[in-house]
């Protein structure tokens, strides 16, 4: 085997267990809020078969981004695969590749920088390996926004020459646009690169018209997921994020930190969300203090180097162009959030992750005149190990593995619910169908639940889909969801009734759980009783007839008086029961 060759067999092998390492540390978070809710829109698409016409929650504004593509990323690989770790591999091997792409980039612009350095820090710096590998919105973000930078940098008259064909750059442009528009609301920041582009290259109409044709071909393969929704629902209320927020002025210095934390080794947010989690962390692993304290001082000096390095001076004319576009670009950053409704947290602005990397690299340039290639190898392995140390900590409450048997039965049973409820947006809570409809009739009132839904997207979470008496919907009701089945009115509008009649058909492996709640809320005094289903209910695996009756005494009515029916979970168990074709009678 010759050296080129031996070369080329360690480099794919470090690449591979790079991509190994990274699949890993993904598969360590779970269970976060964040983290589950995005896992939860594409489960949800899965098990139900209805396209995820929305992505992520917008949760200052309690709106959804439009759009299917986050949920497809997660429901494709499922549907391939059948496993839960499926959605990871496809996310690794997206993020990988794209990092990859962006340190193959860098390492052809500058060449004062060695490339193994170049290669092993983008793929194992905290932003990087912490916050791309494991499910969340911005994860994705950053594919698009390298892909959509480095044709923004060889559009833009950086370079004498160019890395990528013209025409793959105006494409990369169109598509990582869209893809991000998807995804989170910080595309909103694209648009002005895209001006920039025009500004630049508006001697040559050629040139930008050809451009125009590409990014529109690129645009329509990520905007094919979004079309869907437009067509469907329009935008669901996104205008409501867009508010004149004057004190994010006083988070300026701030946001400038927080970007050029992306391109250092950031600490505190990966141990943990608050001071007690974080010595909790130092506590259960004591042996990586040290190295959590050495890593902690080098961001420190990381960040602080790179902002002195904005006030350095170069001959070379590719510097000034590259400082000027990051004192730009955090410019942009911070008028930006004089008109969001958002606090500058760093994920906001995530996708200027491969700017801020790009500019770390030509300061490095400076530090490796100094022979600090031992130095380089030692923070590097030092990151490792306490990369490594995260997993563990994570390993056994927050990772996949600990969760992995609700998700196993998720897929198996197509229920997401068993895993979790997916957050309520205003669209959802607005277009939410009241599943008790009255019968017309003389004498008694008397209403009915056949839980059949006319727009199954917008159906209540505990109305399921993989269990029915009849029809193709039923009521469930467990530990996640532990009310069911709910029915609410007026009493002035029940005309005084003395007994009440309820229904239903029921399915479930431990009856002794639930019980039927019959509530007469009031300002004072409420009544409250319960009916033991047990009484009527044979323990079996099909569907039972269940009729019950209730005499009512009648409390002194009062205007805001309100009757209350529903099923509830008072023993917290895996037991399950689902209800169908209810009938509820008023005497």
């Amino acid at each position: 085997m010759n050296n080129k060759t031996l070369k080329k067999v360690i480099t794919f092998s470090v690449l591979f267990l790079l991509f190994v390492f990274r699949f890993l540390m993904g598969l360590s978070k779970f269970a976060g809020d964040d983290e589950l809710q995005i896992y939860l829109i594409g489960l949800q698409s899965f098990t139900t078969k209805i396209y995820p016409f929305f992505g992520p929650d917008v949760v200052y504004s309690q709106t959804q981004i439009p759009g299917g593509l986050q949920g497809l990323l997660i429901s494709l690989p499922i549907q391939l695969l059948k496993i839960p770790e499926a959605p990871y591999i496809l996310l690794n091997i997206l993020t990988f590749s794209a990092l990859v792409f962006l340190g193959w980039y860098i390492s052809r612009r500058i060449s004062n920088v060695p490339k193994w350095f170049i290669y092993v820090w983008i793929l194992t710096c905290p932003w990087a390996l912490d916050y791309s590998t494991h499910i969340e919105n911005p994860s994705y973000v950053v594919v698009g926004a390298i892909l959509f930078f480095i044709a923004v940098i060889d559009l833009g008259h950086f370079y004498k020459t160019k890395l990528l064909n013209e025409k793959l750059s105006f494409a990369f442009l169109g598509f990582s646009l869209f893809w991000i528009m998807q995804l989170h609301l910080s595309w909103v920041l694209l648009p002005p690169y895209l001006l920039w582009i025009v500004w630049v290259n508006r001697k040559d109409k050629r040139f930008l018209l050809k451009g125009v044709l590409y990014f529109t071909m690129g645009a329509l393969v990520s905007l094919s997921t979004l079309i869907p929704t437009l067509v469907m629902y329009s935008s669901g209320g996104l205008e409501n994020n867009i508010v004149f927020n004057t004190g994010n002025m006083w988070n300026m210095p701030s946001i400038i930190f927080r970007f050029f934390s992306f391109a250092s080794y950031e600490i505190p947010r990966f141990i943990g969300y608050d001071t007690p989690s974080r010595i909790s962390y130092l506590l259960d692993q004591p042996w990586v203090i040290p190295v959590v304290l050495f890593l902690l001082l080098v961001g420190f000096f990381q960040v602080f180097y790179f902002i002195y390095s904005l006030f350095t001076k170069s001959n070379t004319g590719e510097w000034k162009k590259v400082r000027m576009f990051t004192v730009y670009t955090l410019l942009l950053l911070c008028f930006s959030f004089l008109f969001s409704i958002s606090n500058p947290g760093s994920h906001t602005f995530y996708l200027s992750f491969p700017i801020a990397m790009w500019y770390s690299f030509y300061t490095y340039g400076k530090l490796f005149r100094y022979r600090i290639k031992i130095w380089a190898v030692v923070f590097l392995v030092a990151g490792i190990f306490f990369q490594a140390s995260l997993f563990v900590h994570r390993f056994h409450e927050e990772s996949i593995f600990a969760h992995r048997p609700q998700v196993v039965k998720a897929i198996s049973t197509m229920d997401y619910t068993f895993v979790g409820t997916r957050r309520e947006s205003r669209v959802l809570k607005d277009r939410k169908e009241k599943i008790w409809k009255e019968k017309k009739q003389a004498g008694g009132q008397t209403f009915y639940a056949d839980l059949e839904v006319k727009d199954p997207y917008f159906r209540a979470q505990d109305i399921v889909n993989n269990m029915a008496y009849k029809g193709k919907y039923s009521c469930k009701i467990d530990s996640i969801q532990p009310f069911g089945a709910t029915f609410v009115k007026s009493l002035k509008t029940l005309r005084n009734p003395g007994k009440i009649i309820l229904s239903f058909y029921a399915k479930t492996n431990k009856i002794e759980d639930f019980i039927l709640v019959y509530e007469i809320r009031r300002k004072e005094n409420s009544i409250w009783k319960s009916l033991d289903l047990m009484e009527r209910y044979i323990p079996g695996q099909k569907w039972q007839f269940v009729e019950l009756a209730y005499e009512l005494s009648m409390p002194i009515i009062e205007d805001e008086a309100e009757v209350a029916l529903y099923f509830w979970m008072k023993n917290k168990s895996e037991a399950v029961l689902y209800v169908d074709n209810l009938e509820l009678e008023f005497k």
